[in-house]
């Protein structure tokens, strides 16, 4: 069986659009809007807002990496977090690198094979929240589930398998971002690192709560999952001087941002990139 490793993007030059299908739509809150999102892609297949004029004259770059979250697919494109941070910073062309289903993992396939050859000016990476989800599966990064394994089968009909045995040392985040650090240093290229925000409230009387029929008590251990992410996030950080944006701690309190567990409303996402942006102001 010949196997490929998976670069987890949408491809090159798309113009397209997305909309909920009905399974997301009716298990959002009532912020989703059931429309058609645009989606573009730029030659190196990064998430782009079509509507900026300028971009080819813009000489510096800002690279955002990470999951679902970075990638807002049910955002209009001009409120996704690259365009507002780009609509504040004219000397700047900011580029998605936000994909669903991404880990830490996928993301240095993404920084060896795409980034690097653009030598940005800033990289800001924010923690996926599957890197939460392959905790719990046999061999961590490296397991073989059909959305987060970093490597799949050519053909459809084939099954990935291997024979690695399960390794507490291959689930680790602390390693994966150790090792993302070491080589953005070794490119010279800065970078921060971004706590990723999810959905605190484990009220029953929450729209997204009861309109899912959420048992709090499970979705509390996914809260506590996320966390731990978040705070080796937050300590790799402090030990090795990386800037650390902590978004998680920002939007704590703010249930109404997201149309579901983790992901961004239209009116939320601008309000999130300026929180991003006042701190990288302080960075670049």
């Amino acid at each position: 069986m010949n196997r490929v490793i998976r670069l987890k993007e949408w491809g090159c030059n798309l113009e397209t659009v997305k909309q909920p299908n009905h399974k997301q739509f009716i298990s959002a809150t009532s912020d989703l809007e059931d429309k058609p999102y645009i989606l573009n892609t730029d030659i190196n297949g990064f998430i782009i807002n079509s509507l900026l004029d300028d971009r080819e004259l813009r000489k510096k770059t800002i690279v955002l990496l990470g999951g679902s979250f970075v990638e807002s697919l049910f955002v209009d494109e001009d409120k996704r977090i690259n365009a507002v941070i780009e609509e504040m910073m004219p000397d700047f062309k900011v580029l998605n690198g936000g994909y669903s289903g991404a880990t830490s993992l996928h993301l240095v396939n993404i920084i060896v094979n795409k980034v690097i050859p653009l030598n940005p000016d800033y990289i800001v990476f924010f923690i996926p929240t599957n890197d939460q989800r392959v905790q719990t599966v046999d061999n961590g990064y490296w397991n073989k589930d059909f959305r987060l394994s970093p490597m799949v089968p050519l053909s459809k009909n084939d099954s990935l398998i291997d024979d690695y045995t399960e390794s507490s040392h291959l689930k680790s985040v602390t390693t994966i971002l150790r090792l993302i650090h070491s080589i953005l240093q070794v490119y010279d290229i800065p970078h921060c690192y971004v706590t990723t925000p999810h959905r605190y409230i484990l009220s029953t009387d929450d729209e997204w709560i009861k309109k899912n029929n959420i048992n709090t008590i499970s979705y509390s251990k996914k809260i506590l999952l996320r966390e731990k992410v978040n705070d080796v996030c937050k300590i790799i950080s402090k030990e090795l001087s990386i800037n650390c944006i902590d978004l998680e701690k920002a939007l704590k309190d703010r249930s109404e941002y997201f149309y579901d567990d983790l992901h961004l409303t239209n009116s939320s996402s601008p309000l999130v990139a300026k929180i991003i942006l006042n701190s990288l102001k302080s960075y670049i």
